[in-house]
């Protein structure tokens, strides 16, 4: 009897009682070419995506300045007021007495783009002067998924397949803070969606589908740490003008939306040029695609007909390897991923020095390495791709009309 390769993600909620969704999914031929993928079936979300509207947007960016002189932040407002229609968010840095400071940080949340962050610098500079260059201490970048027929099922089965097949390749293991987890309930409740090496010695709770655990669609799942150069969230957006004091704005049914937000600092912004203010111009959101907005899919080969035992245990670990997709996505197969190619490294070596011993040759499929049989979430990916261009253009034509070149 076949084992079959489970299609269905349950989408469970944390908040609230109600049954979890799901989401099936599509085993479907892989179309790629190389060696390592013929024959194999990938994993695909069942969802319609051109039943979404995808945009990227900036929102929020933070700069450093160092001032001429002594200023205090009632006389830096105006000047973000003037330009932007509402106050920025500033941070004295060596306030003394009456609030007056010459360092500050200086966030401005949703710029309509760059170049009038720009202008406002330029405008402060002008005023008050600066000892310094200015430079970007972080910014966050997100696209936003509209179902085009307003429905929170929609939202939800978009969040878990994004959940399941967000990819990057940024170092999210090393740092048990940076791992894979889920959170609700404003941070008091996360979890990890994948065990860690530090409690699973011997890989066997890694290995074990159930225990990974599905991301909740009523939560934000995370990757990297907050105080990481680059921090990935992928979430439902159903609030917006979030305050200290808890209070926010609660979106309408047609401005609810699906968010990946991207936060950069650090070696991150140096990455993609994000550094001084003065070359913001040259900034292009497009290089950001790979390492920040990027999705997976997970390939399989069932054997068929099945003729041996090993026929049967591979097919069974296809299995248990989809059932770990479809609770922890891409990310808990990076985790099981890692202990059977230590496993399998193992073994290999010992059957080297065993046919070594006996003056047999190796066979190269015995030296060979598997890599990872993942492939590109290309109608997903293709759409983000044009939100960051799109995002590009409007920059583009900003900057060209802030130079009077429009």
């Amino acid at each position: 009897m076949p084992i079959p390769i489970p299609t269905i993600a349950d989408l469970p909620f944390a908040k609230t009682p109600t049954p979890a969704l799901q989401l099936p999914h599509r085993l479907v031929p892989v179309s790629f070419t190389q060696a390592r993928l013929r024959g194999r079936q990938m994993l695909v979300p069942d969802l319609d995506l051109g039943a979404y509207r995808f945009r990227a947007l900036i929102d929020w960016i933070e700069f450093r300045m160092r001032f001429s002189r002594g200023v205090q932040v009632q006389q830096l407002q105006p000047v973000m007021l003037q330009v932007f229609g509402r106050n920025a968010h500033i941070v004295a840095e060596d306030k003394g007495p009456g609030g007056v400071f010459t360092r500050c940080r200086i966030k401005v949340q949703e710029p309509p783009n760059l170049a009038m962050v720009a202008k406002a610098h330029q405008a402060l500079v002008s005023t008050f002067g600066e000892t310094e260059r200015s430079w970007v201490t972080g910014i966050e970048i997100s696209i936003d998924a509209y179902p085009k027929t307003p429905c929170p099922i929609a939202r939800a089965r978009l969040l878990g397949a994004m959940q399941r097949t967000i990819w990057t390749d940024r170092d999210i293991w090393t740092d048990t803070n940076s791992r894979p987890r889920s959170v609700f309930g404003g941070a008091k409740q996360t979890f990890k969606l994948s065990p860690g090496p530090e409690m699973d010695a011997d890989g066997d709770a890694r290995t074990e589908p159930g225990r990974h655990v599905m991301p909740v669609v009523d939560g934000t799942m995370l990757l990297g740490a907050r105080y990481d150069d680059l921090m990935i969230r992928v979430m439902e957006k159903v609030i917006d003008r979030q305050r200290l004091d808890g209070t926010h704005q609660r979106l309408t049914e047609s401005e609810k939306r699906v968010r990946i937000e991207v936060t950069l600092r650090g070696n991150a912004l140096l990455d993609y040029g994000l550094v001084h203010m003065d070359a913001l111009n040259r900034v292009r959101f497009m290089t950001l695609q790979k390492d920040c907005f990027r999705f997976k899919l997970p390939t399989f080969d069932p054997r068929m007909p099945i003729s041996k035992g090993v026929d049967l245990a591979h097919n069974r670990g296809q299995a248990r390897q989809a059932e770990t997709y479809l609770r922890a996505g891409i990310t808990g197969l990076m985790v099981r991923d890692a202990v059977m190619q230590r496993r399998r490294a193992q073994v290999r070596r010992q059957a080297i020095r065993a046919l070594k011993a006996m003056g047999r040759p190796v066979p190269n499929a015995l030296s060979a390495r598997r890599a990872p049989a993942l492939v590109s979430y290309e109608e997903l990916n293709r759409r983000v791709v044009i939100a960051l261009q799109h995002l590009d253009k409007r920059e583009q034509t900003a900057w060209r009309r802030m130079e009077g070149k429009l």
